[in-house]
């Protein structure tokens, strides 16, 4: 009975294989993204996409750190996995006894850990594997369960979209190929959400694995640097520079992928303008001190309301100060100015002394990831992030962002915020 329920279990599972005319095709970039961000995203060196060709044997669709894609492997984990309805964990090959007599421990790519998670179709045949292998023992959290099991589902996804077929449409193959490039709507709309959850899952562990160990050690640095006699204390002071640095990358990153899953919140309120740059400007005054800039406020001495999220302007008055700082030469000048003149709402403007920006760099300044100078030319630290979030969150908070630079004379930047909610009948202008 276990043998005929095995092989009846063989032949769904080819003939759902055939169905997508997967085999023996060649690599694919779509599928290939998926490996490398299996490997990426657990950090191990091999990912691997294999589709079944009969009860044991397997064919590698897509392969990471391991030069067998388009070729046929054996990998008894997998083969196991393959049976199996939930994903498959082995810590350690050695010393697993389902896998005793396994060879991947003894060879190519010296293989001692493994996590497969069967590839299912939507009516629950398993017709694959998407696995991660790598050099030495550990474990698999069920954090990590999930983010494969996504990245299975999206594999899934692609086998799904490259149009599943049978002997009495493959006349309409071509025709098909070039109408039906796209996914349905729904489609689309699904596997962005789990591309979503699965950037946010990894994002969110990403913050807490980094900031954590991250803090200690700028807190760390922090009180050697004043504990220290040099040139020790110049060390500390060296690790504390590039530790906020990278605690401010790390938050960039956060902000942006919030914004752009659509998960970030605002508790708009009248919030006073005046106060928020005062605050953003102290907490910077040390920075624009090192680098020998003055920093003057405008302001005037009634409070300029605008509806918004503290917070949310807090960030952008900060974005746009910082940048003003790092690209005027020392002894520059910044000006941050708040006024309501001139339209309906009020307005936040910082103008520096700096760099400038040249006219044919002005369209992409909002771009993510984006500086003029880039690569190994690149003159000044940062991801390019500051100005997207910027331009994000004004936007949330129903306001206009603009800039206008002239190379070697400066930039200014003006920020439009609403002054009351519903600003149906407002002038961003």
């Amino acid at each position: 009975m276990l043998k005929l329920s095995a092989s009846l279990m063989s032949i769904n599972r080819l003939k759902a294989v055939r169905r997508y005319q997967i085999l023996g095709t060649p690599p694919e970039e779509a599928f290939d993204r998926i490996t490398r961000l299996a490997s990426d995203i657990f950090d191990t060196p091999v990912a691997l996409l294999n589709i079944a060709t009969g009860r044991r044997s397997l064919w590698c669709k897509s392969a990471t750190g391991w030069d067998c894609a388009g070729t046929h492997i054996q990998t008894p984990p997998c083969e196991y996995a393959m049976n199996q309805h939930d994903l498959t964990v082995v810590e350690d090959i050695a010393t697993d006894e389902r896998f005793a007599s396994c060879s991947l421990a003894a060879t190519a790519p010296n293989v001692r850990f493994y996590a497969g998670a069967p590839l299912h179709t939507p009516d629950g045949v398993c017709i694959g594997t998407l696995c991660v292998l790598a050099p030495n023992p550990r474990s698999f959290s069920d954090t990590d369960a999930d983010r494969l099991h996504l990245l299975a589902d999206l594999a899934v996804d692609l086998l799904e979209k490259r149009s599943p077929l049978d002997n009495t449409h493959s006349a309409s193959l071509k025709n098909r190929s070039e109408s039906s490039s796209l996914l349905p709507p729904h489609s689309l709309k699904e596997q962005a959400h789990k591309f979503t959850r699965l950037k946010e899952s990894v994002l969110t562990n990403m913050s807490h694995e980094v900031r954590t160990p991250l803090t200690a050690m700028i807190g760390f640095a922090e009180i050697l640097t004043e504990e220290l006699d040099s040139p020790l204390a110049e060390h500390a002071a060296v690790i504390y520079r590039c530790g906020k640095r990278l605690h401010r990358t790390l938050d960039s990153m956060m902000q942006l992928s919030k914004l752009e899953g659509g998960v970030y919140t605002l508790n708009r309120r009248h919030v006073d303008l005046c106060k928020v740059v005062h605050n953003v400007v102290e907490s910077m005054n040390e920075s624009a001190h090192a680098q020998d800039i003055h920093v003057a406020i405008e302001t005037p001495s009634a409070p300029v309301c605008a509806y918004a999220d503290a917070e949310a302007v807090s960030r952008v008055v900060t974005n746009i100060l910082d940048n003003a700082i790092k690209f005027t030469p020392n002894s520059g000048r910044v000006w941050v100015r708040v006024h309501t003149k001139g339209f309906s709402g009020a307005c936040i403007e910082v103008e520096d002394t700096g760099v400038g920006i040249s006219e044919s760099a002005i369209s992409t300044v909002f771009a993510a990831f984006k500086q003029e100078s880039e690569g190994i030319s690149r003159m000044y630290e940062g991801i390019g992030l500051g100005l997207t979030i910027v331009r994000g969150l004004v936007e949330m908070m129903k306001g206009v962002v603009r800039i206008e630079s002239q190379k070697g004379v400066g930039t200014h930047v003006a920020v439009h915020l609403p002054t009351a909610p519903h600003n149906t009948g407002q002038s961003m202008s």
